[in-house]
C-alpha cells in the first residue's frame, strides 16, 4: 500500500504559498499551488489562504486563482496604459485590456473605466460617424489629438505622418532651472519607503509589492532610479528583504517598470521588513 506523501505544517505551507504568489507574474490557481511538494491539494491552499484573502493580503481572481494584486487596481492600471498609447472605442478598449491580462473579467474592466470617467480622468467621446471617437485620458490626450489633427488635415487634403504629428505634440524640453533642481536623497527616500511599507503592511513582516508601494503619496513622485536605489539600500542595510521576480526575462518592458532592479539583470517584485 502506497504511503501518502508527508505534508508540511500549516504555517510553513502558508508561507510557501504566499511566496509563490508574491513572485508569480500572473494570478495562480489553487490547483497549481497544491501540486507543489508538501502542500497536497488545492482545497488545502484555499483553506490556508482564507484569512489572507479576508485581510486583503492576497486577492481572489475568481475560479480559485490568487495573486497579490487587486483585480480592480490591475484593471485600472491596464486601462490607463492602453489609453495612454491609443484612442479606442469602449468595446475595443475592454477587449484590449482583457487580452493583455486574460484573467481580468470584462465586468472588472468596465467598472474601472466607469470609475475613471466619474473621477474625470477619462472622457468617453462618442461622435456618430467619426473616426476620432473613443476613450480619452485627459492627462495624456496625445493619442486622441494625433488622430484628430490627422483627420482635420486630411479633410483639407493634407497628409502628415503619425510621427510628425506626435513631434508637434511632444512636451517641451525642460528649462535649465527645472532640470537643475536637486535629486531626492537616496537615504531620505529609503526612510520614506520604510515608513510607507510598514503602514501598508497588514502585520509586521508582511510582504508589500512595489506596485502598491509606488502608489503611496510619500514616494509616488520619486524617480524610478532613485526609488530602486533606495529599496536596494534597505536590503543592504538589512532593514528589509526584497523578493526576486522568478520570470522577469519573459515579461514586457512595461511590466518590468513596476519592479525594482539593480541594473545587473535582477528584478524584485516586493519587499518586507526584517
Amino acid at each position: 500500500m502506497r504511503q501518502a506523501k508527508p505534508r508540511m505544517p500549516d504555517p510553513e505551507t502558508r508561507q510557501t504559498i504566499l511566496q509563490a504568489i508574491d513572485v508569480a507574474d500572473v494570478p495562480i490557481t489553487a490547483a497549481t499551488l497544491g501540486k507543489r511538494p508538501g502542500i497536497g491539494t488545492g482545497a488545502r491552499v484555499k483553506s490556508l489562504l482564507a484569512e489572507d484573502v479576508a485581510s486583503g493580503r492576497v486577492f481572489n481572481w475568481g475560479k480559485s486563482a490568487y495573486w497579490n494584486l487587486d483585480p480592480e487596481t490591475v484593471a485600472r492600471q491596464r486601462v490607463l496604459e492602453v489609453v495612454g498609447r491609443e484612442c479606442l472605442s469602449l468595446s475595443d478598449l475592454k477587449r484590449s485590456v482583457c487580452a493583455a491580462t486574460p484573467k481580468l473579467t470584462t465586468q472588472t474592466v468596465q467598472s474601472a473605466i466607469k470609475k475613471l470617467i466619474v473621477e474625470q480622468r477619462l472622457l468617453h467621446k462618442e461622435t456618430k460617424g467619426s473616426n476620432v471617437s473613443g476613450i480619452i485620458d485627459l492627462k495624456h490626450p496625445e493619442p486622441y489629438l494625433q488622430r484628430k489633427i490627422a483627420a482635420v488635415l486630411k479633410s483639407v487634403g493634407i497628409e502628415r505622418s503619425a510621427s510628425r504629428i506626435a513631434a508637434l505634440l511632444a512636451t517641451e524640453i525642460e528649462s535649465p532651472a527645472a532640470s537643475a533642481s536637486p535629486s531626492p536623497n537616496v537615504h531620505d527616500v529609503a526612510e520614506q519607503i520604510f515608513v510607507a511599507m510598514n503602514r501598508v503592511a497588514f502585520a509586521p513582516g508582511t510582504t508589500v509589492t512595489f506596485h502598491i508601494l509606488r502608489q503611496q503619496p510619500e514616494v509616488a513622485h520619486i524617480p524610478k532610479s532613485i526609488f530602486d536605489e533606495a529599496a536596494l539600500l534597505l536590503q543592504k542595510e538589512r532593514r528589509a528583504l526584497l523578493n526576486p521576480h522568478g520570470y522577469a526575462g519573459s515579461i514586457s518592458v512595461q511590466e518590468k517598470e513596476q519592479l525594482v532592479t539593480d541594473g545587473l539583470g535582477n528584478y524584485y517584485v516586493s519587499i518586507y521588513a526584517r
